[in-house]
Formats: structure tokens, C-alpha cells, sequence
């Protein structure tokens, strides 16, 4: 296959180029050898929807994993064989906040982690439940966090691996009831955010709206029920179902709120 640096690194946006072109690497590796590799990195949601987008193109197949069932960060798999069971070099890890005084947030945690030089591509999402911080990493490091992260801040803390999936604790969301003019992008996002036409449009044009973790650009995309809508600074949501009509005639919409 002719493969092209350039017409892969077309398809993402110029700020994840570093990676971009490490990925790149991994994929023309796949292709040479037909041999199953990982890229053990955890990929943004951008980068890893717009990847499998282009499966068909390289004839392969791509397998994700981010640990929670929600998860936005994840690591990839490439490989020629079909239905295989893709055992990723992934740990599992909790930190537990040993203190009785002091609560930590997520930026507590992941900025105890990157203190000890581990690059956040190397982390999948951190979620912080019960004074606890639950996430994915790459599996060489498990053991150099496990030694060496005794404190977060000025909480004394355990670190522990996760043998067991069911025990990290599943996403939360609110369910909301809203109601759009039409199911046309800027009318779905001015309904879930609470944004003017004028501002939702903007955002839309900015590049601050996503749907299925791909940016759109277009005001009139039209959303489809179970599509997963991300807007920056406000959060990301799923539209789950319509539910009528009101008075006006404006569509009501069940949606799943993860903020």
C-alpha cells in the first residue's frame, strides 16, 4: 500500500501532531509486518474515533480500551486477525486518600502523577469517587507509581492495582429533559447548554463542538438519537430519545448529561 505521511496526518487536528505522527509510525509498522501491535498510548477521542473512521482504508482491525465503560481516553490495538481477545498492556489503579481531614480533586491527583515525570499520553481518564482516584496506565509504569507516590499534595495515600473491572466505578450522569427548535446542531446544543443561537453557532464555527468525538463545523449537521455531543467548557452529553412534542411543537429530548 502507498501510504502517505502526509494523507494521514490530514485527517487530525495540528495540535495532536507529535502523537499523530507516532501513530503514523505504528500503523505503517502493522502494515509492513501483518503482526498484532498496540500503541501504548492513550489516545484522545479525536484521535482514536477518527483512526477506526479509517480501518476499511488500511484493511485492519482496531481495537480500543480505556478501562470504564465511558471512557474518553484510550489505547489501540492494530491487528490482521479476526475476533481475537486483545489482552491491552494496561494496569488498573486506585489511589486512596488516607487522610481524615483533606479532600483531593481530580487535578490533585493527576498533577501528583505527571510531579513524577509520567506524561499524561501514558494516563487514561482519572475519576475521583469516595476519596479515591480510579484509572488506567500503562503497564511498565504501574510499579515505579506504586513505589514512589507516597503523597498527593499533603495527603498520605496507598496506591493499589485493580484486578477485578466491576470494581471501578461506573460513569455518572444526570438525565435531563430539554427542548430544541429542531434536531439541527445549533438548536441541539443551544438546548443542552443553555446557549443563545447566536453564541451555540459560534461555538459550532470556533471548532468547540463534537460530535462522536469529531469535530463539526457545520450549523445545520443534523444530530442523530444516541449520538455523544461534546462542547467545551460546558461538558459532553447523549441525546438518548425524543419524547414528544411541546405546545410549540419543538422536540423534547431525553439526554445524558456527564458532568
Amino acid at each position: 500500500m502507498n501510504f502517505k505521511k502526509d494523507d494521514f496526518l490530514k485527517h487530525f487536528s495540528t495540535g495532536e501532531k507529535e502523537q499523530v505522527t507516532k501513530l503514523f509510525e505504528k500503523v505503517s509498522l502493522v502494515l509492513k509486518t501483518h503482526r498484532t501491535t498496540f500503541f501504548n498510548e492513550f489516545l484522545s477521542p479525536a484521535v482514536w474515533s477518527t483512526i477506526i473512521e479509517m480501518k476499511n482504508y488500511f484493511g485492519f482491525d482496531i481495537y480500543t480500551y480505556g478501562g470504564f465503560h465511558e471512557a474518553e481516553r484510550k489505547m489501540v490495538c492494530f491487528s490482521y486477525e479476526n475476533s481475537i481477545e486483545v489482552n491491552f498492556p494496561v494496569k488498573l489503579v486506585c489511589i486512596e486518600n488516607r487522610s481524615k481531614f483533606l479532600t483531593l480533586q481530580h487535578r490533585d491527583y493527576l498533577g501528583a502523577l505527571m510531579a513524577l515525570g509520567i506524561k499524561r499520553d501514558k494516563l487514561g481518564d482519572l475519576v475521583v469517587k469516595d476519596n479515591r482516584c480510579f484509572f488506567p496506565v500503562s503497564e511498565e509504569l504501574f510499579e515505579y507509581i506504586d513505589s514512589n507516590l507516597m503523597k498527593v499534595g499533603k495527603c498520605p495515600c496507598i496506591v493499589t492495582e485493580i484486578e477485578d473491572e466491576s470494581e471501578l466505578p461506573e460513569a455518572e450522569y444526570k438525565q435531563k429533559l430539554v427542548i430544541a427548535a429542531a434536531m439541527r446542531l445549533d438548536a441541539v446544543v443551544g438546548a443542552i447548554t443553555g446557549m443563545s443561537r447566536s453564541k451555540s453557532v459560534n461555538y459550532i464555527d470556533t471548532g468547540k463542538v463534537q460530535i462522536d468525538y469529531i469535530e463539526v463545523r457545520d450549523k445545520s449537521f443534523e444530530v442523530n438519537l444516541l449520538s455523544t455531543i461534546t462542547v467545551r467548557g460546558f461538558g459532553k452529553y447523549r441525546i438518548i430519545e425524543t419524547a414528544g412534542n411541546s405546545g410549540s411543537g419543538k422536540i423534547k429530548l431525553k439526554i445524558y448529561s456527564f458532568n
